[in-house]
């Protein structure tokens, strides 16, 4: 058996050998390093005394470990290590809101950096929205179903993971186990265990807004509610509900009023015209709170001394407005998304939002 010193040598020797195979630059890259037994049987050592020189140059990066258990020269890592892609489970790309642009940002950020492809699988039939200043459209259960089904037929485990939009519903979702194995829901909150989710926090979105317009001297809180079927939109209204609730002003101080069609809103204002008190109103989709503060001036409202406007989302889609908002960044649940997809980790993460007070309140 060698001495403890003969061992340390034999290591020694190892080590200089794997560094003058990385200094000649003659080894092929795409060849995997000698096997730790095979290092042991050239160096008569026990294959752990390989193991270990070949971690200590991994953390030195000389080398690097693939997921099989060889061991390559750092230099061949791009042309041997090809990560899977991250597939996008999306809207159609024309469909893009701000929030998804946004978010999509991010996603592309990340996975640039880390040099991962992205799958873009999108849907046509999820989300029909030609006019901003309507309500969209969602796709029933069986589409989705059918979208879904498409995917796997396609793609099956050729990805490394999958991000999902939010327009996907749990009840679609949980059919499809194996695509579940690495995913992260977007946006929205989900209910699927160990189902990755990176989402707005609505909860203290609903409080910032409540707090916000009553310091600004509202004396009743109107939420326009831009559609129904989006599940972030609606717990925002459902959120705003709760707190009223919790205040003990409940219907004294919150009122829902519709505001997804042009008809909507003009309703929504001849009350506020109508009102004795001072209105503020919560808009939380910033493409129909434009359209509605456009309104508001058209009709010659009062804004902000009568009637108070703010926004819930803060995209793009208000550059250069002066619409008070809340903004969430949307960059970072992009982000976030592909770190959680990369390091297969699961679990939630909650995006507050900040408040951004312009001249609508």
């Amino acid at each position: 058996m060698p001495s403890e010193n003969g061992v340390r040598g034999r290591a020694a020797d190892i080590e200089k050998y794997l560094r003058g195979i990385a200094d000649a630059g003659v080894w092929p890259e795409s060849d995997a390093l000698p096997t730790t037994r095979a290092l042991g049987e050239k160096f008569g050592v026990a294959n752990t005394t390989a193991s270990r020189v070949l971690h200590r140059l991994e953390q030195e990066g000389l080398v690097w470990k693939q997921d099989n258990g060889r061991y390559f020269l750092e230099s061949s890592r791009q042309l041997v290590h090809r990560p899977k892609p991250i597939a996008c489970l999306t809207r159609e790309l024309e469909r893009w809101s701000g929030v998804y642009r946004a978010i999509m940002a991010g996603v592309s950020a990340y996975t640039s950096q880390r040099q991962t492809a992205l799958l873009l699988w999108r849907s046509e039939s999820l989300v029909s929205h030609s006019d901003v200043n309507l309500p969209p459209q969602y796709g029933s259960l069986d589409q989705q179903t059918t979208s879904l089904q498409d995917f796997e037929r396609c793609y099956g485990d050729t990805h490394g993971g999958v991000l999902i939009d939010d327009i996907w519903s749990d009840e679609a979702l949980v059919e499809y186990p194996d695509l579940l194995k690495n995913a992260v829901v977007l946006y929205r909150e989900t209910g699927l265990p160990g189902v990755g989710n990176v989402c707005i926090d609505t909860e203290s979105g609903s409080l910032l807004a409540l707090t916000h317009l009553l310091a600004r001297g509202y004396e009743e809180l109107w939420i326009a509610r831009p559609f129904r079927g989006d599940a972030a939109m609606d717990a925002l209204v459902d959120d705003m509900a709760a707190l009223a609730e919790k205040t003990g002003s409940g219907s004294l101080l919150y009122h829902v009023k519709e505001a997804g069609n042009p008809d909507e809103r003009r309703q929504l204002i001849a009350e506020t015209k109508q009102a004795s008190k001072r209105i503020g109103i919560f808009c939380p989709e910033d493409n129909v709170c434009k359209a509605l503060y456009r309104e508001l001036l058209d009709q010659e409202a009062d804004c902000p001394g009568q009637v108070g406007l703010l926004s819930g989302m803060g995209t793009s889609v208000l550059a250069g407005e002066e619409i008070s908002t809340l903004c969430y960044d949307f960059r970072e649940m992009g982000l976030r998304a592909a770190e959680m997809i990369y390091a297969g980790a699961g679990g939630q993460v909650k995006l507050r939002p900040e408040l951004l007070a312009k001249t609508t309140t």
